[in-house]
């Protein structure tokens, strides 16, 4: 897959538009790709009007600690201490500290890789958290690729 940002990226409002393949000829043969027309509607598809602006193809991207990677993997991890004393230090407001937040990790995390009891970790949460499946990963030629570099 090709992805090259647009220009059409916003960082406010978590929304990024990217290409697939490297013309436009190409991108506009995909049912997914994204058109603006002139009164700021977007519409996907091929045949879009002769006045529709391309746009890309919408990835949204979410804010959270962890990056994107845990809203779109749909990947959970417990934050750093660093993470939470960077907010403190930014914010100036000592309820940021680690100390204070950990403890609302561990409340709702309901950990099922770790033994009862493992520090920094809850087990009674509604949130269930553990380990991928390997074998889902390495029956993944690309990934097999990135880990043979």
């Amino acid at each position: 897959m090709y992805v090259r940002p647009t220009s059409a990226e916003s960082a406010s409002d978590g929304k990024k538009q990217v290409n697939h393949y490297p013309t436009e000829e190409q991108n506009a043969k995909d049912p997914k790709y994204l058109y603006q027309l002139a009164n700021g509607t977007l519409i996907e598809g091929p045949n879009p009007p002769a006045d529709a602006t391309p746009k890309g193809f919408l990835y949204p991207r979410s804010a959270a600690i962890g990056g994107c990677v845990n809203h779109n993997a749909l990947i959970m991890m417990r934050p750093l201490d660093d993470d939470w004393s960077q907010i403190q230090s930014i914010t100036g407001d000592a309820t940021w500290s680690p100390d204070n937040m950990s403890p609302y990790f561990e409340k709702f995390e309901n950990c099922q890789y770790c033994s009862p009891g493992a520090a920094g970790h809850g087990f009674n949460g509604w949130l269930s958290t553990n380990r991928a499946e390997e074998s889902i990963f390495l029956g993944d030629p690309q990934v097999l690729s990135m880990l043979n570099v």
